[in-house]
Formats: structure tokens, C-alpha cells, sequence
């Protein structure tokens, strides 16, 4: 993850990394064409064929969710190439796929390891809204399963 940030990945600079899925890590990014910030999704190098349709069609469910209130936005699903420097100083092109997503103000891990210094009633909001989101997946996704 330190050797991707602060690099450019398409018209995006990461920046700071914010968390790691099972086959992606995620980084809080800049615009660098609007200023906007955003968070970049990036798949790890050399992925595995399942993997590979997984965050594809990943993409495809957040594009068909476009308009969902509890659900991050996809800006942007695309592919930018980082060259590094390998041994003798020879130039190594790494492809990388990437989901530029609406930044939100944090993550569902952040939540469950401050639940306690969070109200009731906010807890009951947060929850709510994850329940509307996943309604809105489920409603989205049985539609574009195969």
C-alpha cells in the first residue's frame, strides 16, 4: 500500500490508504481535473479471473444504484497503468483496475470499533440507513444476477 500512495492512477492522486478488502485496498484520493475528493477502490495486482469479475460487476450493481440514497456513488470504474522501477532500473508497467467512489465521512469498521461512544439514537439511524441500503442492493441486484 506505501507504494501506492501518491501515485496517479488516471486523473486521480491517492492519497491516504483507509482500509483493505478481500481482494482490494481503498485510499481517499484527489481530482486531480476537479479538486473533488473521492475514495479509489483499487484491485490488487494480478488478480485472480474470479476476483476480476467480482469487482466488474461490482461496478455494474453501483452503476444500476445510481440514484439509491443509502448507497456510495460510483463515479468512475476504469483501468490506469503505474510504472515502477524494478532491479537494474528497469521500468515495470503494473495495471491497475480501479472504482473512483463517492468519499464518505467513514466506514462501517470505524462504526463497530467506536459503537460504544455512539448514542442510541444514532446507532438506530446508522442502522436504518445501512438496512435501506441493503434493501436497495438486494431489489438492484436480483435483477442483474445471471
Amino acid at each position: 500500500m506505501a507504494l501506492l500512495q501518491g501515485q496517479t492512477l488516471g486523473q486521480y492522486r491517492l492519497g491516504d490508504y483507509r482500509a483493505r478488502g478481500q481482494f482490494s485496498l481503498v485510499f481517499e484520493a484527489e481530482d486531480i481535473s476537479s479538486g473533488a475528493d473521492v475514495a479509489l477502490k483499487v484491485l490488487l495486482p494480478a488478480p485472480n479471473p474470479e476476483d476480476l469479475y467480482e469487482f466488474h460487476r461490482e461496478a455494474e450493481l453501483l452503476a444500476r444504484l445510481e440514484k439509491s440514497s443509502n448507497v456510495i456513488s460510483l463515479i468512475k470504474s476504469d483501468t490506469a497503468t503505474i510504472s515502477m522501477t524494478g532491479p537494474q532500473g528497469i521500468q515495470v508497467p503494473l495495471p491497475f483496475h480501479f472504482h473512483a467512489l463517492e468519499l464518505a465521512a467513514g466506514c462501517l469498521e470505524e462504526i463497530a470499533l467506536e459503537r460504544n461512544s455512539v448514542e442510541l439514537r444514532e446507532r438506530l439511524q446508522l442502522w436504518r440507513a445501512i438496512v435501506r441500503g441493503v434493501h436497495q442492493m438486494q431489489g438492484t441486484r436480483s435483477s442483474i444476477v445471471t
